[in-house]
């Protein structure tokens, strides 16, 4: 059976209602983004990256793939195709016993994929500012959160 959270979560997704997000969100939730390495802590800064991650992928064939569930956690597989480029990952979410999501990770795959969602997200994440009431769009000012460049790898140097 699918955990009430969990429940509240896809369908908002599924019905592009992310005014109803933040409910769902607690005061001291933390998203884990796939992209910047430090963790983005608050509600209003989880909310911020969630509603551009719905609006990112709410023009795609996003959907859930497979979802594995425990006490107050869930991982949630889901695909999409953005731009043309296949993007596979999951979200890793956890709950506290209000019922409120506490922690949200996001990790994708393939590369191309995270190079597609960076400066979607970004361009996004730049327009909107996060004052004491909802998230509005804010005057641009160039310096998004995302800006890095897409990741590069590396081969191993021989030892």
């Amino acid at each position: 059976m699918t955990p009430p959270v969990i429940a509240r979560w896809t369908s908002i997704i599924e019905n592009g209602r992310t005014d109803e997000l933040d409910a769902l969100i607690a005061d001291d939730a933390v998203f884990f983004s796939p992209a910047v390495f430090t963790p983005q802590e608050g509600q209003q800064q989880t909310l911020k990256y969630l509603k551009a991650a719905a609006k990112v992928f709410g023009t795609s064939d996003f959907h859930y793939v497979e979802q594995w569930y425990s006490n107050q956690s869930a991982i949630l597989e889901f695909a999409a195709t953005i731009d043309g480029i296949y993007v596979n990952g999951i979200d890793m979410i956890h709950w506290n016993d209000q019922e409120r999501i506490v922690s949200f990770k996001v990790m994708l795959r393939p590369l191309k994929a995270l190079q597609v969602i960076i400066p979607a997200m970004a361009e996004l994440l730049a327009q909107w500012t996060d004052g004491d009431g909802p998230l509005r769009p804010a005057a641009s000012s160039g310096d998004g959160p995302l800006r890095a460049a897409p990741p590069r790898l590396r081969s191993p140097r021989p030892r």
